[in-house]
């Protein structure tokens, strides 16, 4: 199954850079149909590939439910869980195809995930929990301006599940403290998760080639991140803001 889906994220890529790879400059048409073609050749000389190299810092939140039937559980405890700080980063590639489109995709080590606090006098317990996924982002956007652009766009974000990890940190009564770390799969998780993304924000050009981005994010994920006979439906809501250098190859 994870074959399945690592090859449906490979698809995803190779279908998002065949399209921007397919673009026909009027140079290359003849003379009667250039003179026919509605793209103007200056919107197609302009046209330029940035590769970029960026992290992502966000505040992870998510919505579970009682998975209602026969595996249905009580959250219990965890309906007192709270937002928790992650980081995320990856790499990726920006094709101005035709002013002011533009597409990128690339590859990220993304993470999402939640924390929970008990606190009394004498006791507490806390944890935070994070569920690591290889992400392939795939954005259209809107662009804007020349040495400040303006980027807007959505998006889709498939991953692949490859870690649950969660911390766990402890008071007793008697002042003992400790700590540990769950790295094991204590639920059973859906391998294969799909995103719906919002963007908007800036890139500003630092030399010929070179810009720094800031683009902030909205993630919303549209399916469990447990299978089906799990007694949750868990889904993660997460803002980011996506920060990094960008070059021009093209």
């Amino acid at each position: 199954m994870k074959k399945f889906h690592l090859f449906s994220i490979l698809f995803f890529s190779l279908l998002a850079f065949d399209l921007t790879s397919q673009i026909i400059t009027d140079e290359s048409l003849p003379d009667e149909k250039r003179k026919k073609n509605k793209f103007p050749i200056d919107t197609v000389k302009t046209a330029k590939t940035e590769a970029y190299f960026g992290s992502n810092w966000a505040i992870s939140n998510r919505v579970l439910k009682v998975n209602e039937g026969l595996f249905q559980q009580e959250l219990g405890e965890r309906i007192n869980e709270k937002s928790l700080n992650t980081w995320s980063f990856g790499i990726g590639f920006r094709q101005y195809f035709k002013k002011p489109f533009s597409l990128d995709a690339g590859i990220s080590l993304l993470q999402n995930g939640e924390s929970y606090s008990y606190e009394e006098i004498d006791t507490n317990f806390h944890y935070q929990t994070t569920y690591t996924y290889i992400a392939m982002p795939i954005h259209f956007n809107y662009t804007t301006g020349n040495k400040l652009k303006l980027i807007a766009g959505v998006g889709i974000t498939p991953q692949m599940f490859i870690r649950y990890k969660q911390d766990q940190q402890w008071k007793t009564k008697l002042n003992d403290e400790g700590e540990n770390s769950i790295k094991t799969k204590t639920e059973k998780f859906n391998s294969f998760v799909i995103s719906a993304t919002i963007q908007a924000g800036v890139n500003y050009s630092t030399g010929k080639r070179t810009s720094l981005y800031f683009i902030p994010e909205y993630r919303l994920q549209l399916n469990s991140s447990y299978l089906p006979n799990s007694g949750f439906l868990h889904y993660s809501r997460v803002f980011g803001i996506n920060f990094g250098l960008s070059y021009i190859i093209e």
